[in-house]
C-alpha cells in the first residue's frame, strides 16, 4: 500500500474500527471494518445511503497518527451487527484490490484504525468536490445541485438502468435480454448507462439533462415504459 501526495478530496465520513479479513470476489475485494455501537457505528450509516452506492471513494487508514496505507473502492451498503456495523468496500482486481487484500494479514486483522472516507466521485462518474461530496463530519449532507436535480435523483434511484432493454438501446450490452457478469457486471453497465445518458444530453452532470430529452430518447427506442413513476 502507499501514500498519495496530493491534496485529500472530500471528506466523507471519519470513523475508529477494527480491520477485518478481506473476502476475495471473481471481480474484485471487498474491504470490511467493524465498529462497536456508538458514534463509530453511528458515523458508519451515511454509508448506507441509496445516493452514495457505488460512488467512488478513497479510504485511508491510520493509527496513532501513523499512516497504515490508502486505497480506492466502491461503497457498499454497511452490514447491522448485534454489537456494531460493518463498513464495506468493494474494489475491482488492480492496484487498489491488492492493497486491500494485504489487510488480510494477521497483523492488521482486529486491528484497530480510524478510517477517513474521502468522496472521490459520485455515483455517476461527476468529480466530487466540497461541494458535491456528502459529509457526515462537517457539515450537512448536500447532492449535486442543478435544475434537475430531483429528476436525475429519481431516474438513478430507480430500476431503469437495470433493464437490458434499456441498456441495449443505449449501447452499453450487446442483446436486449441479458446483462452479464453477474453483480458487479450489473454494476458496470449502470454506470455505463448513466454516462451514455449524460452523453445524450450532452451536460456533464445529469442534475443538468433536461427530462423532455431523456423521456423523448425513451420513447423514440420503445423503452419509456421502464422510466420510473414521477418523472417529468
Amino acid at each position: 500500500m502507499s501514500d498519495h501526495d496530493a491534496a485529500p478530496p472530500p471528506l466523507l465520513t471519519r470513523f475508529t474500527s477494527n480491520i477485518r479479513r478481506p473476502h476475495g470476489l471473481v471481480a474484485g475485494v471487498r474491504a470490511e471494518f467493524f465498529c462497536f455501537n456508538g458514534p463509530d457505528a453511528d458515523a458508519v450509516l451515511i454509508l448506507g445511503r441509496t445516493d452514495l452506492q457505488d460512488a467512488l471513494v478513497r479510504v485511508a487508514l491510520t493509527r496513532d497518527g501513523e499512516h497504515y496505507g490508502d486505497f480506492d473502492a466502491y461503497i457498499r451498503r454497511p452490514v447491522p451487527k448485534l454489537l456494531g456495523m460493518v463498513a464495506n468496500f468493494y474494489a475491482d482486481n488492480g492496484v487498489n484490490a491488492d492493497r486491500i487484500t494485504a489487510l488480510g494479514l494477521s497483523k492488521f486483522v482486529d486491528l484497530a484504525v480510524m478510517v477517513d472516507v474521502h468522496q472521490l466521485q459520485t455515483p455517476d462518474g461527476a468529480k466530487a468536490s466540497a461541494a458535491t461530496a456528502t459529509s457526515a463530519v462537517d457539515k450537512p449532507a448536500r447532492k449535486p445541485v442543478g435544475p434537475h436535480t430531483a429528476a436525475s435523483s429519481l431516474l438513478w434511484s430507480s430500476m431503469f438502468l437495470g433493464q437490458p432493454q434499456v441498456l441495449f438501446a443505449l449501447g452499453v450490452i450487446d442483446g436486449p435480454k441479458v446483462i452479464g457478469g453477474g453483480a458487479e457486471g450489473a454494476r458496470a453497465a449502470r454506470k455505463d448507462g448513466w454516462a451514455r445518458l449524460r452523453q445524450l444530453a450532452a451536460v456533464e452532470s445529469m442534475a443538468d439533462a433536461d427530462p423532455a430529452v431523456i423521456r423523448a430518447w425513451a420513447v423514440e427506442n420503445g423503452v419509456s415504459v421502464f422510466l420510473p413513476k414521477g418523472y417529468p
